[in-house]
């Protein structure tokens, strides 16, 4: 996978990595300290992706459990401290941003819906936030990327601002 990444770059793509927290690489802090070694030396000069893993059909049928916002946020956050000194382009995703004490944010304006395009269909997807009870204390809840149904990412590239994933 190394060489790939570092195929790509040669020829000055921009080059992303996504993270998805999943329950194996949070464990314990052992196993995701052993992952953030594994991304500590993956060439990539871009942004990197933060996001949790949702209940899927996918994940369902193989049993793994999603990640709760509780550890998405801790984990977000220990990611957060490792790529942002870097200058690297974070976008969080899905994911729980209430331990990343949030200061400097600006709003952008979001589309009231995104359209996609495939080779099977195009649709709208009309953009909402489902409702969980731990927005309705938090002091992030205009800036939450918990819930994968806002489709909505979290930028930072050294101020926070909501765009479309």
């Amino acid at each position: 996978m190394r060489e790939g990444l570092m195929h790509l770059i040669s020829f000055k793509c921009k080059v992303d990595i996504k993270i998805i927290l999943n329950p194996q690489m949070i464990s314990s802090q052992i196993e995701f300290d052993k992952a953030l070694q594994s991304l500590d030396i993956l060439p990539f000069n871009n942004a990197v992706h933060i996001t949790k893993m949702a209940d899927t059909i996918i994940s369902k049928k193989n049993g793994i459990p999603s990640v709760t916002n509780v550890l998405a946020s801790k984990y977000t956050k220990q990611l957060y401290d490792l790529f942002a000194p870097r200058g690297i382009i974070i976008k969080i995703f899905d994911t729980c941003v209430k331990d990343l004490n949030v200061i400097e944010f600006e709003d952008r304006e979001i589309p009231l819906k995104v359209h996609f395009k495939d080779a099977k269909a195009e649709w709208d997807f009309k953009l909402y936030t489902p409702e969980y009870g731990c927005r309705d204390n938090c002091p992030y809840q205009r800036i939450c990327q918990s819930a994968v149904g806002n489709y909505t990412v979290l930028e930072f590239n050294n101020k926070f601002y909501k765009g479309i994933e």
